[in-house]
């Protein structure tokens, strides 16, 4: 994994950096929830560099993911892949976001309104995602 991060200064620099900004911001407004979430994305983002061990994604695919954008793979099954693999982490997210807002009283987490734009975005994602997966590969669907 030290081989995966040296290769991937850059990417490592922005999703650290992007990380501890957001926590900094998170525990100096007083959101509990902050910590519990962190510990989930840096979980996230052991799991990806993981995959990338294994898979070996692009360097466009790497960055579309740690920018928010969901894993695009290339090849057969792309489509498929993009959307069910996307939705399926948002819907993860989700679950620990329900499970922050039992547990930390003061999460701010959002209720229904907020899950529901939250899963939009990710299907709305993941589907812009998968159509330019499907130009990239020549595969309609």
């Amino acid at each position: 994994m030290i081989g995966w991060v040296r290769a991937h200064r850059a990417l490592v620099a922005f999703g650290v950096g992007y990380y501890l900004v957001l926590l900094g911001v998170g525990v100096a407004t007083g959101n509990l929830s902050t910590p519990i979430y962190a510990v989930f994305v840096a979980v996230l983002f052991v799991l990806g560099i993981l995959a990338d061990l294994r898979v070996r994604f692009s360097r466009g695919v790497l960055w579309g993911w740690r920018c928010g954008a969901r894993v695009a793979f290339t090849g057969r099954g792309a489509v498929l892949v993009v959307v069910l693999g996307g939705t399926g982490l948002g819907a993860v997210n989700e679950l620990v976001e329900f499970l922050i807002s039992r547990v930390v009283a003061e999460s701010k987490v959002g209720g229904y309104e907020n899950t529901g734009l939250d899963l939009v975005a990710n299907v709305v994602g993941c589907l812009a995602a998968a159509l330019w997966a499907a130009t990239r590969t020549g595969e309609q669907g």
